[in-house]
C-alpha cells in the first residue's frame, strides 16, 4: 500500500475551562490534524498536539517532521 497524499491543517480549540498548573495556564489546545490518503482509497486521520513542556515539540517541529516524511 502506497501513500498518495498527506495533508496537514493547524487547529486551535478553546477550552471551556482553562487548564492551570504551577507552570502555565492553557486556554486553548493547538494541534496539527493530519489526513493520509492511500492509493487504494483508504484514508486515515490523526492529530498531534503541540505540548512543548511534555514532548519537546511545538507546531513548527510537528509540521517540519510531516513535511520531511512527505514526498
Amino acid at each position: 500500500m502506497q501513500i498518495q497524499s498527506i495533508e496537514t491543517q493547524l487547529q486551535s480549540i478553546p477550552l471551556e475551562t482553562p487548564f492551570v498548573t504551577a507552570l502555565r495556564r492553557v486556554e486553548n489546545v493547538e494541534f496539527v490534524r493530519v489526513k493520509v490518503v492511500c492509493e487504494n482509497g483508504l484514508t486515515a486521520f490523526g492529530e498531534a498536539p503541540a505540548t512543548m513542556a511534555i514532548t519537546g515539540e511545538d507546531l513548527a517541529i510537528i509540521e517540519n517532521s510531516l513535511e520531511y516524511i512527505s514526498f
